[in-house]
């Protein structure tokens, strides 16, 4: 398992999607060399959802929604952080199993339209 310093690679602070895309970029060589990653929240003090949703959530259009509960974890979060991970996940393969039509559906509720 590769562990990745989230605080070390981004900062304290993980609220950007350019920062997701970065932390994304780092974890697909992983899984697409077959490793396990562990995802080191330890020194992150502010994290947000649109972070993660671009980090991990979008992890789920290109692999396997077993392959990524297995084979990505987190640990160093607080318990609402914990949660908000749990939600991206759960959200993200909801998402990406859709089919185009429910996929712009759930698109145009969350976007207020």
């Amino acid at each position: 398992m590769t562990r990745i310093q989230v605080a070390g690679m981004i900062g304290p602070i993980c609220v950007s999607s350019d920062d997701g895309n970065t932390l994304n970029r780092a974890i697909r060589p992983l899984l697409d060399g077959g490793e396990s990653v562990l995802l080191d929240f330890a020194g992150v003090k502010t994290l947000a959802s649109v972070f993660l949703n671009t980090a991990l959530g979008a992890l789920y259009a290109d692999y396997d929604h077993t392959r990524l509960d297995s084979g990505v974890a987190c640990e160093g979060l607080s318990a609402a952080n914990e949660s908000v991970v749990r939600l991206v996940r759960r959200n993200a393969v909801k998402f990406y199993s859709a089919r185009q039509p429910e996929q712009d559906a759930l698109l145009a509720v969350n976007c207020g339209e």
